[in-house]
């Protein structure tokens, strides 16, 4: 077995799966040709990375009209934004500026 094989993101990644669903780490350290310990270790990086990076983890769909969705992508062209994923992102992080009730009306928000 070579000790000096470097695991790859992918087969990293690939091994977590695994190992969440039940193969044996001798198998997988057998398959990629490297040692437990580097199972475990690519097992357990890889699990806290998902954990600091949830915010990308996650996929959010919505459904619209057409005419809404035309819209929308006008107003990303306008602006110079090539990706719809781009613009979702930018109106999260400033969805309490967005959301935040007009001081100058008493009138709630109803969703």
């Amino acid at each position: 077995m070579s000790r000096g094989r470097r695991l790859t993101e992918t087969e990293c990644l690939s091994i977590t799966r695994e190992r969440s669903r039940g193969v044996a780490a001798a198998e997988l350290a057998a398959r990629y040709d490297v040692s437990l310990k580097s199972i475990y270790n690519a097992a357990n990086h890889a699990s806290e990375r998902q954990v600091a990076n949830a915010s990308r983890s996650r996929v959010v769909g919505i459904r619209v009209s057409e005419r809404d969705l035309k819209g929308f992508d006008a107003a990303l062209g306008r602006r110079g934004i090539a990706h719809r994923s781009d613009a979702m992102r930018r109106l999260m992080l400033a969805a309490d500026d967005i959301l935040r009730p007009d001081e100058t009306t008493e009138v709630p928000l109803v969703c």
